[in-house]
């Protein structure tokens, strides 16, 4: 198992990185996307045909995807079209039958029950999650994947 990780790029620097990945031959890559690119205003229009064609290089390199929304912090609330880059991300995730972690929701639900308080599930800097957050997103995360490793097999 390699992790690939490329903090702080948004999707119009990714193909820099990309050929990377698909060098790596991965079975699945979990693709969080819209943090970077909400926060710096990246056109949507863009951002969506850049999403689009990063999902058709991981499809052409028959890598299964994920997708995952951006968090919940005070850096992507404070974007001004934030909901726009999360409702696109799971646009796209219904389009091309992928799955999608609803990071955004599920940190806010999260808040909501007391699971965690805000500064156990985001750093000082209001942007990257904390341990305790990670934790939780990766258990949120496996039940994701395990969803549609399960879907996909109810379709064989």
């Amino acid at each position: 198992t390699r992790y690939i990780s490329v903090t702080g790029v948004q999707t119009c620097a990714l193909p820099i990185c990309l050929g990377e990945v698909i060098d790596a031959r991965p079975d699945l890559v979990i693709f969080q996307t819209g943090t970077n690119d909400a926060i710096r205003a990246v056109p949507l229009a863009t951002f969506e045909a850049l999403t689009r064609k990063d999902i058709a290089a991981l499809h052409a390199a028959a890598i299964d995807i994920v997708l995952m929304e951006p968090q919940y912090s005070r850096a992507v609330t404070d974007a001004a079209d934030h909901m726009a880059y999360i409702e696109l991300v799971r646009a796209l995730g219904a389009a091309y039958g992928l799955p999608v972690i609803r990071r955004f929701e599920l940190m806010q639900r999260w808040l909501a029950e007391g699971r965690m308080t805000a500064a156990e599930m985001v750093t000082e800097d209001d942007l990257h999650m904390a341990d305790k957050g990670y934790a939780a997103l990766a258990e949120a995360a496996a039940e994701t994947i395990l969803n549609g490793v399960q879907i996909g097999r109810a379709h064989v």
